[in-house]
């Protein structure tokens, strides 16, 4: 055995010693892995070295279905998005007829059915939002300047900011917000997440019994249609 093979076998069994694998001292010696198989073959590892590996080995198999779970969960939410925006395009556009019906199952299922002489909803999204105002004006014909507003917020929410965002989605002024109101649901016993109803929640108030009748009879029809 020359020198050179000699050194680089003790190198060798040195870093199998240190716990490499064949493909590591193969990488740093550029020793055949059926060389190195032949050296070792009378030289099991100590237990210490055999548990090392098992968890190295468990550590890379982790990490590998880790990265695989979250290329699969990227693959699967563009799949998702994919389908969710060709559904969206079956919708036709909203006309007044279907703005009709979708306003009054709105108000039927949130709005206030027990108020007497004038009309109240309250939602937390300004989608919503935007579509009962939409049916408000197009539909009941129920002018911008009648609208009065509340917010109903949590503790952890800013007042200010908040009534700012509810004035450019509904395109209102400071004078139709009534002063917020700061609610904390028994539910909830003070410990609601800070992300959530990051704008509360807004009641429209229409202070119009004939709104309120015309909304109360057609609900009225609607439920004789069913």
């Amino acid at each position: 055995m020359s020198i050179v093979s000699s050194n680089k076998r003790k190198q060798a069994w040195f870093l199998r010693k240190e716990g490499k694998s064949y493909n590591q001292i193969n990488t740093l010696l550029n020793i055949p892995k059926s060389t190195l198989s032949t050296w070792f073959k009378n030289y099991p590892l100590s237990r210490v070295i055999k548990k090392r590996n098992i968890l190295k080995t468990k550590i890379i198999w982790a990490r590998n279905i880790t990265n695989f779970n979250k290329k699969r969960s990227q693959i699967l939410k563009v799949e998702h998005n994919k389908l969710i925006n060709s559904y969206a395009k079956e919708i036709p556009k909203l006309n007044k007829e279907r703005l009709f019906w979708i306003g009054l199952g709105l108000f039927w299922a949130e709005g206030g059915k027990k108020e007497k002489s004038a009309v109240r909803f309250s939602n937390s999204d300004p989608k919503i939002i935007q579509l009962i105002m939409r049916f408000f004006i197009e539909i009941c014909k129920i002018d911008n300047s009648v609208f009065k507003f509340r917010i109903h917020l949590h503790p952890n929410i800013e007042k200010e900011k908040t009534q700012k965002f509810w004035a450019k989605i509904l395109k209102a002024k400071k004078q139709q917000f009534y002063r917020p109101q700061i609610v904390i649901s028994k539910s909830s016993k003070k410990k609601r997440k800070h992300n959530t109803l990051l704008y509360g929640t807004l009641h429209i108030y229409i202070k119009k019994v004939e709104s309120m009748r015309k909304l109360k009879g057609w609900i009225k029809g609607l439920s004789l249609k069913i």
